[in-house]
């Protein structure tokens, strides 16, 4: 997805079934993510180590929620930009 530009920066958290964080390192930031060459970002979901910004998926409860939130948000947000235009399953 596209840099947001917000003021602060933005987060993506993964949750459990129950609405809870199960993982010591359960969010990606734009603080703690690596840039893709073109400046945009890739999120990846429980797709390991090597996967680009990747967040841990795998949790007792067998599935996962997401939110991504936004610190101050640019005035693109507030126009309504969509970070999130698709996401993909990767087997």
């Amino acid at each position: 997805f596209e840099d947001p530009e917000n003021q602060a920066f933005w987060s993506v958290t993964v949750y459990n079934k129950q609405g809870f964080m199960f993982a010591d390192v359960a969010n990606v930031s734009s603080n703690t993510a690596t840039k893709n060459a073109d400046g945009t970002y890739t999120v990846s979901f429980g797709c390991g180590d090597d996967a680009p910004n990747n967040i841990e998926t795998k949790n007792d409860s067998g599935m996962f929620n997401l939110a991504f939130r936004h610190y101050m948000p640019s005035q693109k947000i507030r126009d309504g930009f969509r970070v999130l235009p698709y996401v993909k399953a990767v087997k």
